[in-house]
């Protein structure tokens, strides 16, 4: 079956499959049995290529429930929700587009997901690197994950792997969120026991930093990090989560 490729307004983007084959690879990052993560560069600059692959019958079946049948490939759907989180002011990687492959009976064969490369590492290498983050740094992850809830966003995947940390200009502190696919939106903040909830696959990073770490990501938590047209739509009040 062909490539069906889009943008995130759902505008066909022909020919985008070429980043699976001719595009120049700098970095592998992730390897699973089914996923893959690439640092790819191609016109307009460097991108992380993620790639869900299903190459056996089995494959597609253990995933048919979850992503690749008849439903919205899971990587449409992680793109869609990236465009509508950068939309809301919620600080993610910046979306670029998508493809997808169907087999003769509607299973998803193949399918990827390009974002603009943010050059820096996740939560989850950085703590591995042995270097604790400074207490600016948790400020930044803390308000990211603020304006997330915030904007009545659940992540449903909130870990340490899904959260970009580092320095940009002037050598301030941002954090970038990652791979919502499985996101929900609703039209008010997040109560505490949702945003409870969808924090506790961040809560063993949490621990592990410290007392300190903790604090600041309260901290940044209770002031996120929201434009000014979205912070006078929607609450900016500290609802924070209980910290351990």
């Amino acid at each position: 079956m062909s490539w069906r490729c889009a943008d995130p307004a759902g505008r066909p983007l022909p020919g985008l499959e070429l980043c699976l084959t001719i595009w120049e690879r700098r970095e592998e990052l992730v390897r699973t049995a089914t996923v893959t993560v690439e640092r790819v560069t191609g016109p307009g600059g460097e991108f992380a290529l993620k790639r869900y692959r299903f190459p056996f019958l089995r494959r597609r079946i253990e995933a048919a429930f979850r992503h690749s049948w008849i439903a919205v490939p899971k990587a449409r759907r992680e793109l869609r929700s990236l465009a509508r989180m950068q939309a809301l002011g919620i600080p993610v990687v910046e979306p670029y587009g998508c493809g997808w492959r169907r087999d003769a009976l509607g299973f998803v064969v193949d399918s990827f997901l390009l974002s603009r490369w943010w050059p820096h590492p996740d939560l989850a290498r950085s703590a591995a690197a042995g270097e604790p983050l400074p207490p600016a740094a948790w400020q930044a992850l803390g308000r990211a994950a603020g304006a997330l809830h915030a904007r009545g966003v659940a992540h449903g995947g909130l870990a340490a792997r899904n959260l970009l940390i580092g320095r940009e200009e002037r050598g301030v502190w941002q954090a970038r969120i990652l791979d919502p696919a499985r996101a929900r939106f609703g039209g008010a903040p997040l109560g505490r026991a949702r945003a409870e909830a969808d924090l506790l696959p961040l809560q063993p990073a949490l621990l592990a930093a410290g007392a300190e770490a903790r604090a600041a990501f309260a901290d940044g938590y209770c002031s996120p990090s929201l434009p000014s047209s979205a912070a006078s739509a929607g609450s900016t009040s500290c609802a924070s989560p209980t910290m351990p």
